[in-house]
């Protein structure tokens, strides 16, 4: 697998492949609220791998093409479940901002009455065994409405095969069949 620097400086060919570069003539303040949907895109892809790779994880998923679907959503959080950070998708989705599920777990945040309990422990079970695991179930947004989640969970290992976190690819879907 390409080390994440090439990985990033990928991003960054691609991203400013056909830019006419221009020098700095005043600062401007950065705001993600008026950045394009492909700037946000890049944000959460070169921050993703930044975090890769400076915790030295092995991560079992492609960031790029996960991200290239804009029906999907990143959402990392550590080994003890807390979430850490998500992608732009998780506010759009949830309607909470990222600083407000910042240290919660994902089920404390976003499931309630509907969610299936079996699916609960499903999902518990994989993620005690270090699995990965997918599953469709019932969350919550942050206005009380209820949808479909189908999420797939990823444990993640640094480079000495140590448990350090996990990563949840998440998509809104339609109701599924009985």
């Amino acid at each position: 697998m390409t080390e994440y620097t090439d990985m990033y400086i990928d991003v960054l060919k691609k991203r400013y492949a056909k830019v006419r570069m221009m020098p700095v003539l005043s600062w401007d303040v950065f705001s993600m609220s008026r950045t394009t949907a492909s700037d946000r895109q890049l944000f959460d892809q070169i921050h993703l791998y930044a975090l890769a790779k400076s915790r030295r994880w092995h991560l079992n998923i492609d960031i790029e093409k996960e991200l290239s679907d804009p029906e999907n959503t990143i959402v990392l959080t550590d080994h003890a479940e807390q979430i850490e950070y998500a992608t732009a998708g998780f506010t759009k989705m949830t309607g909470y901002q990222l600083h407000e599920a910042v240290g919660l777990r994902p089920g404390q945040l976003l499931q309630g009455k509907e969610t299936s309990p079996v699916t609960k422990q499903f999902i518990r079970n994989q993620i005690k065994a270090l699995k990965n695991c997918e599953a469709t179930l019932v969350n919550y947004r942050k206005n009380g409405e209820s949808y479909f989640c189908n999420v797939r969970i990823s444990p993640v290992f640094d480079e000495d095969k140590k448990h350090v976190a996990f990563i949840a690819i998440e998509r809104e879907v339609a109701e599924p069949a009985a």
